[in-house]
């Protein structure tokens, strides 16, 4: 197996504890141990799909903060969070000054054709956040075509 050749924390703006937690995730993801859950009302029917209100079950992009509020259905974010033992938001409220963990977060969907961020598979968000460990960039416009 080759080595990871992923940026180091500090470049991307993240702790040590942030940047283990999102390496996890990738696993998780290109493993296929997260499955995906198209929740067209995230608020409404996420909480009703899982067994756990603690730990999240489920995969949608939409589903930002599920792992917090009901513990069923969350994206990347939510996943490292709960993952990495981190406190909470303490990712997501990066977003706001670290603009390429925002994209990686949120992807602007609005230029990429029919498919939305509903639509955004696991195997999909796994090389967005391979990407943005290695490159320091999501790189969603190559991915969502």
């Amino acid at each position: 197996m080759l080595a990871q050749s992923f940026l180091k924390p500090e470049t991307l703006g993240l702790s040590d504890e942030q940047h283990a937690a999102l390496v996890k995730v990738l696993g998780m993801l290109e493993r296929g141990e997260i499955e995906y859950y198209r929740a067209r009302f995230p608020d409404e029917q996420s909480c009703t799909i899982g067994s756990s209100r603690s730990s999240p079950s489920k995969f949608n992009m939409v589903s930002f903060y599920r792992a917090e509020e009901c513990g069923t259905v969350s994206c990347i974010c939510g996943w490292a969070e709960h993952v990495g033992g981190l406190p909470r938001r303490s990712l997501s409220s990066m977003r706001i000054w670290n603009p390429q963990l925002g994209l990686l977060f949120e992807p602007p969907v609005l230029n990429f054709g029919a498919q939305g961020i509903l639509d955004i598979q696991p195997d999909q968000a796994a090389v967005a956040l391979r990407n943005y460990l290695t490159t320091g960039h999501a790189m969603w416009q190559e991915i969502l075509v």
